[in-house]
């Protein structure tokens, strides 16, 4: 049937969705799952949706799954009163709906103000309303941050922001969205393990936050002997990459883009491959550099320490960690 979902690798928290917790090296069915429209995999957790209802799987400590704490479940699980869903995102420990209305919704681990309610609570285990937002046409969830994007090409972000990955020229966790006016015209977003990537209409990427592994695109050592990595905290462009730029995709360290011609880039930590290089050696690449093996992509998308693409014949290629 369509839409059937499969997982593969670690299962410790029952999140493959298999009803085990045992790890397989092949892909598996999750539950069974079909006629499913999007998925999104976060830390230790995932989300499916389905004609606007959610279902989740995996690890729950932070009531990520929408039900109760540390309740973790192998098979997937309709989230209570929650409808009209339109898109999921799954970050560290927290997880994004965003309701056909426009509405975003958050629940799970607010360690950091990843929810966007204003709150000091720790956790959430059911969605709630993001009333700060409106409008908004896509969400992505980081590590410990959040990202929202308007239907005007406006974005917003929120959550852990010790190394800017919020965006907005601080250090300082918000609780509340943030608009990041010096980005308009954006089209994609993307929120990653401690940085974030925007793409805008022109087809240029920006990306800010940590950069330990450049996976920014851009040098921001100090001038002081020896140089320190800085953290950028306002969005700045990855000017080698140019533009004709479609799509973006970034995993833990590392980011990737997708370029009109079918060509993939890719930057950041390369400690177990997952750039794409041929090489495990560690090196990571400061610069995005064409992965040569990869011609007519078409999806891309960046997990912790791997990397996926889809070719235009519907081929999957996967590359990078693959301890599990």
């Amino acid at each position: 049937p369509a839409g059937v979902v499969y997982g593969a690798g670690y299962n410790g928290n029952g999140q493959l969705g298999n009803g085990s917790t045992l790890g397989t090296p092949l892909p598996t069915r999750v539950g069974n799952l079909s006629g499913m429209e999007q998925v999104a995999s976060g830390a230790n957790h995932a989300l499916a949706l389905k004609a606007g209802r959610v279902f989740a799987w995996g690890y729950n400590f932070y009531g990520q799954l929408g039900g109760n704490l540390g309740t973790s479940s192998a098979s997937p699980v309709e989230i209570a009163n929650l409808d009209q869903v339109t898109h999921v995102a799954a970050g560290g420990n927290h997880s994004l709906a965003l309701r056909s209305d426009r509405t975003v919704l958050a629940w799970g681990s607010n360690t950091y103000g990843q929810l966007g309610d204003g709150s000091d609570l720790p956790t959430r285990t059911a969605p709630a309303t993001i009333s700060a937002l409106s409008g908004s046409a896509a969400i992505s969830a980081g590590g410990n941050h959040s990202l929202a994007l308007t239907t005007a090409g406006n974005l917003f972000a929120w959550g852990g922001n010790e190394y800017g990955q919020v965006g907005d020229g601080s250090q300082i966790n918000r609780t509340t969205p943030q608009s990041i006016g010096t980005l308009t015209n954006v089209t994609a977003i993307a929120a990653c393990g401690s940085h974030s990537m925007a793409l805008k209409r022109d087809g240029t990427v920006w990306t800010w936050g940590l950069n330990d592994f450049g996976q920014l695109g851009y040098n921001t050592a100090s001038a002081g002997s020896p140089p320190v990595i800085l953290p950028q905290i306002t969005p700045s462009q990855v000017v080698t990459l140019g533009t004709g730029v479609a799509l973006i995709a970034c995993g833990a360290t590392h980011s990737m883009a997708l370029k009109t011609d079918g060509t993939l880039w890719t930057w950041g930590g390369n400690s177990n491959g997952q750039l794409g290089a041929g090489s495990t050696s560690g090196t990571a690449r400061t610069v995005p550099a064409m992965v040569s093996s990869i011609a007519q992509a078409v999806a891309i998308g960046g997990g912790a320490r791997h990397s996926m693409v889809v070719d235009s014949g519907g081929k999957v290629s996967l590359f990078g960690d693959n301890t599990f």
